[in-house]
């Protein structure tokens, strides 16, 4: 009997049924995904602004605003569980987020002031969004909020600080498992990315207290007690990475890496955020997810400038520093080179 070489005809053989090829609906390029989202975009917002000019009276009538903003919700939520085009998938969202600002914008009024209570209301709002909607975008979005809504209850109670590493904590468990739910990867995927982009909003908020008007001043945990909390969480992510690849971890690895950590730790107490672009860059590195180790870059970079800006030095000190940070980074690659672990005659592509 003669065996076929048609990978075709021996997938046939086997009893796997293949798809004509001239009934296959290929995906469309990017850049036309892009073009009919952004005209979703545009059609909702001249949409909405059609439709705000017949209802002026809502913005001052908090129930009114209320039922409309619930009723386009329902209405986005209900469009969603179908599967839809981009140009409607983008279309429902900016709906979606309309609903969402209403909502809001009535718990506001009838609350009579921003305060606690008002961003839990919000964080119940976009954690059911979160949980709910059936696009990977919406819940994106809707973790996005939820996390900020939790970041400015933490301004209100005095734990502002205390958030970060809150969130990174769950983004990370979610970004680390998410291949052991296969029929939910791409839902939790984007939970986990608006977590993530919720992390860099987050910390460009701290690092200027004045842009919430002076409420980090009265917080009253300390911001160096959340840098250790969030060191706490690289080191958890070291030691899941060593385990799943069954790495031996001598004294003398542990006592170096704890060193390592401390000091990172101690460094981000002044340069608010090194810990947390530390893990956002180990995280990416550990699941080869290059949109999320550019972002532990980004993370690090801003990092390292705005401590670098708000430095009560010359240029001139300032140049000196970094000389020296230098100098001392390349000892430390000299010292990583040779030390006693590794292997002679290994390639280096530092």
């Amino acid at each position: 009997m003669t065996q076929t070489t048609d990978p075709r005809a021996r997938l046939r053989e086997a009893g796997i049924a293949l798809q004509p090829a001239n009934d296959r609906d290929p995906t469309a390029p990017w850049y036309l995904l892009v073009l009919q989202g952004i005209g979703g975009w545009f059609s909702a917002l001249f949409l909405m602004g059609f439709l705000g000019l017949g209802f002026l009276q809502v913005l001052g009538n908090a129930a009114l605003a209320l039922l409309l903003g619930v009723a386009l919700i329902g209405g986005a939520y209900g469009l969603l569980r179908q599967p839809q085009s981009i140009f409607v998938e983008q279309l429902v969202l900016a709906f979606s987020l309309a609903g969402q600002l209403l909502v809001a914008f009535a718990i506001g009024k009838w609350l009579d002031d921003i305060n606690a209570f008002f961003w839990v209301c919000l964080l119940a709002l976009h954690t059911l969004l979160t949980v709910l909607m059936a696009s990977r975008i919406h819940r994106m979005f809707s973790a996005l909020f939820a996390a900020l809504s939790l970041f400015f209850l933490g301004v209100e109670v005095g734990l502002p600080y205390l958030v970060a590493p809150l969130v990174l904590a769950c983004g990370g468990g979610l970004w680390l498992n998410e291949f052991r739910d296969p029929a939910r990867r791409a839902s939790l995927k984007a939970v986990a990315m608006g977590l993530t982009l919720a992390l860099l909003v987050m910390q460009y908020l701290s690092r200027f207290p004045d842009l919430l008007d002076g409420s980090m001043a009265n917080a009253w945990l300390p911001h160096w007690l959340g840098e250790w909390l969030t060191g706490a969480t690289l080191g958890y992510l070291a030691w899941w990475v060593c385990k799943t690849n069954n790495v031996d971890l001598t004294p003398r690895t542990l006592a170096a890496g704890g060193a390592a950590l401390v000091l990172l730790c101690l460094s981000s107490s002044f340069a608010y955020g090194l810990t947390q672009g530390a893990v956002l860059l180990a995280l990416g590195f550990a699941i080869s997810h290059h949109i999320l180790t550019g972002l532990g870059i980004v993370s690090l970079l801003f990092s390292i400038s705005t401590y670098y800006y708000r430095l009560d030095l010359t240029l001139l000190e300032k140049s000196a520093t970094l000389l020296a940070l230098g100098l001392v980074f390349l000892a430390l690659r000299t010292l990583i080179r040779r030390w006693p672990g590794n292997r002679e005659g290994e390639t280096d592509y530092a």
